[in-house]
């Protein structure tokens, strides 16, 4: 604002030198108009505080901050320091924009990486209302936040076909099982007969001791799931291409009406989800992006049931199948 006032007060000098030295009306007019321009460009700057707008949007293409006043013309400039953060790459940077009170959109960069995936936070404190000259400014004070996801696309047909034979493998051992007349006989559990119940699970001998029909529940095969690891300590670029990969595995399992456990490590330690169908899936998408990504590969997967142990890395993907409940490295 000092500088602003410094060249004012420059321009008003020459004009008045030059009125002082060559006279005449059309320099006293130039002097009047420079002495009022002051004046003029501060009730401006207080007109366009009335009714102001100022907000975020998020299009397809990036983030946008919006500030309009109803007015076809600018009549002051705003200042605003903007904070980011991508929580999922850890990362947070300021912008600082200038924008003129008529209705205009200015785009916002993403933060460093050009990340095409995250959990963002968008927010500013206040900004300050300028007049077009720089001469006069006004501070508001305005807590704003938005957050909103950046989820990972699906990669191509390559991971897709290796996840399709994967799970084929997984149906044909589980129909294995039910050839075979009740799954497995390892672990179940003993249940009253529910509508819907499949009749070949009844347990005969406690139905007639208990007089009412009861039905054995088997925890290893009766809700088939996958055990999925993901591998996101690597780079941003390596991270993306495993959520890519884990997208489009889960898109696949989901078609087929199975679910799975969904493991990862992060900054705040070892987190799970279960995914079965596609708003799970989104869930275990923005908890996987809500949370700082790993510095360190942690690769050890543990489960006490039966299933297929699937490690999404950015090379691939690599399975095992576990038939005892052991520990299975990715």
């Amino acid at each position: 604002m000092l500088r602003a006032w410094c060249r004012y007060l420059l321009l008003l000098a020459v004009c008045a030198l030059l009125y002082i030295f060559l006279g005449g009306y059309l320099f006293l007019i130039i002097l009047t108009g420079v002495i009022a321009l002051p004046l003029i460009s501060l009730f401006a700057m207080l007109i366009s505080s009335n009714h102001l707008q100022v907000d975020f949007q998020r299009r397809k293409e990036g983030s946008y901050f919006y500030c309009a006043n109803g007015k076809w013309f600018p009549l002051a400039q705003l200042k605003i320091n903007i904070q980011q953060e991508n929580i999922f790459l850890d990362e947070q940077t300021q912008d600082n924009l200038t924008l003129f009170t008529s209705d205009t959109i200015v785009y916002v960069p993403m933060i460093a990486h050009e990340a095409t995936m995250g959990k963002i936070r968008l927010c500013f404190d206040g900004f300050v209302l300028q007049d077009m000259l720089g001469l006069f400014q006004r501070h508001y004070h305005s807590h704003q936040k938005r957050t909103y996801y950046l989820y990972p696309h699906a990669t191509g047909a390559t991971i897709s076909s290796q996840i399709h034979d994967i799970l084929q493998d997984q149906e044909h051992v589980y129909e294995g099982h039910i050839q075979h007349g009740g799954i497995l006989e390892d672990t179940h559990e003993v249940k009253e007969y529910q509508p819907g119940d499949d009749l070949r699970h009844i347990h005969h001998k406690l139905s007639y001791k208990l007089a009412k029909t009861m039905i054995r529940t088997f925890a290893s095969y009766q809700q088939e799931q996958l055990l999925v690891y993901l591998d996101l300590h690597g780079s941003v670029e390596e991270c993306e291409q495993v959520l890519g990969h884990f997208y489009a595995c889960a898109i696949e399992w989901i078609q087929r009406s199975m679910s799975a456990i969904v493991c990862w490590n992060s900054k705040d330690g070892n987190l799970e989800q279960e995914v079965y169908d596609k708003a799970s899936l989104k869930r275990c998408l923005q908890a996987i992006l809500a949370h700082p990504k790993a510095e360190e590969e942690d690769n050890v997967l543990y489960r006490s049931q039966l299933g297929t142990h699937v490690c999404i890395r950015s090379s691939g993907i690599e399975t095992s199948m576990d038939e005892k409940g052991s520990d299975v490295h990715a």
